[in-house]
């Protein structure tokens, strides 16, 4: 098979041993994003949870984590050793499904799980949409370097106007799955392992594509870019060829299983902040609606981004007060984002740190890591929780950012600010993973 820009092969799949085949459950974890509290109940669930190896990437991005890491490394090849994690001795690709339910709707979607050639960012076939955190990257580049596998897939997208991809994972994906299971989101998660040549081959094929677009994994892909220049700096050519290529999953961009959620940002309490003001200040941009006092106040914040998503929209939440804000001209975003690139500047997330974050942070506030300080979340009931506990001054609530809108951003080399998507659900980790080494892609 020809190589292509981004090629797709098979790979030496690693997984659990078969005696946890039936309880996956106990021993798998969410992709990323796991809160501390919901570290350590992975970590209470089972002995061998992949939480004991991968909690380094949730947990331990402030602090000195060199022991931290050389234990989860230390982890990860005892279980080796103990057969807990078995290589399998064939090349496989995987066909993956989730089937889950949002907001009273049925959801379904399929991507291929294969190992795909590295390629830098700019390079026009990799395309990344989000900025991302170097802390983060770091550490995801030490548990690789420590594990030498990728231990969660990283979630691409790929065009395929003539539905050739999707037709055929839905003709490989016959009989019953060799993995299943059911996550804490009550996510049916379903692998069928390919392994019949013809059929490999097919799916590698109609999969190899010039442009994948990054959904989720940002941080893992540049960790593993990063990774493979260390290799082949070091001249360690039992490992160049295994680190050429990193564990992907991929999905046909029109799956309509393709969900995003919103990422809501909590702003944190700074010297002299006054809601009231900042809503003044920002009145000559946008149209400021103060609603009323009510235990129904995120149900109206919800119903007011839904009834305005054709807009520019925003809803805020405080003890003191909660507001809407809808923008009041689109001319303001050329005259006060005019260095903005365009394919950026139409963004919620970026009218928001452009027009608003400047009356929250004061001057100085481009100096200011304001992606840092904020503090993110997916869940309306999450944000309006921190903001009463004290933890947070006030939330921003967006509408979710449109999969199209991200694939014009990536095709224009735009980055969008941080945690500005949220693809959902995410592939579990520990289901299917991928061993460096020598002989293996």
């Amino acid at each position: 098979m020809a190589e292509l820009i981004n090629a797709v092969v098979g790979f030496r799949p690693l997984l659990y041993h078969q005696r946890f085949h039936d309880h996956l459950h106990q021993v798998t974890a969410p992709g990323s994003g796991v809160t501390p509290a919901a570290a350590q109940a992975l970590l209470q669930r089972h002995p061998n949870n992949i939480a004991h190896i991968t909690l380094p990437e949730e947990l331990c991005y402030s602090n000195d984590t060199a022991g931290t890491f050389e234990q989860a490394g230390a982890i990860f090849r005892r279980w080796l050793q103990e057969r807990v994690l078995v290589e399998g001795e064939r090349r496989v690709v995987g066909i993956y499904d989730q089937t889950f339910e949002l907001e009273g709707k049925h959801y379904s979607r399929r991507g291929l799980l294969a190992a795909v050639k590295l390629s830098a960012y700019g390079a026009g076939s990799m395309c990344p949409h989000e900025t991302t955190f170097a802390l983060h990257r770091d550490s995801q580049l030490r548990l690789l370097e420590l594990t030498r596998a990728n231990l969660t897939p990283i979630w691409g997208v790929l065009p395929d106007e003539e539905g050739r991809f999707h037709a055929c994972l839905r003709e490989c994906a016959q009989g019953t799955p060799g993995l299943a299971t059911v996550d804490d989101q009550g996510v049916e998660n379903r692998l069928w392992l390919i392994q019949e040549q013809d059929k490999l081959e097919m799916l590698c094929c109609a999969a190899s594509h010039d442009r994948i677009f990054i959904a989720d994994g940002h941080h893992r892909y540049e960790a593993a870019v990063a990774y493979r220049a260390l290799v082949n700096g070091a001249r360690q050519p039992d490992l160049a060829a295994s680190a050429d290529y990193v564990l992907m999953l991929l999905v046909p961009m029109g799956d309509p299983g393709l969900v995003l959620l919103a990422t809501h940002r909590l702003m944190p309490h700074l010297p002299g902040f006054n809601l009231g003001s900042v809503m003044d200040a920002i009145s000559e941009d946008f149209e400021v609606r103060k609603l009323p006092g009510s235990a129904d106040v995120l149900m109206m914040l919800e119903k007011g981004l839904k009834e305005y998503a054709h807009q520019h929209v925003f809803g805020v939440y405080a003890q003191e007060a909660s507001y809407l804000l809808i923008l009041r001209d689109e001319v303001v975003l050329e005259c006060k984002m005019g260095d903005c690139p365009e394919s950026l500047r139409e963004l919620d997330v970026t009218i928001l740190k452009q027009l608003v974050c400047p009356h929250i942070f004061g001057e100085g506030w481009k100096e200011c890591d304001v992606d840092a300080a904020v503090g993110y979340t997916q869940s309306f009931a999450e944000a309006k929780a921190k903001v009463d506990a004290g933890d947070y001054a006030c939330a921003f609530l967006l509408n979710p950012t449109p999969v199209e809108v991200v694939r014009q951003v990536a095709e224009a080399g735009g980055l969008m600010p941080p945690k500005s998507t949220c693809f959902y659900p995410k592939p579990l980790t520990g289901l299917i993973m991928r061993r460096l080494s020598a002989s293996r892609t």
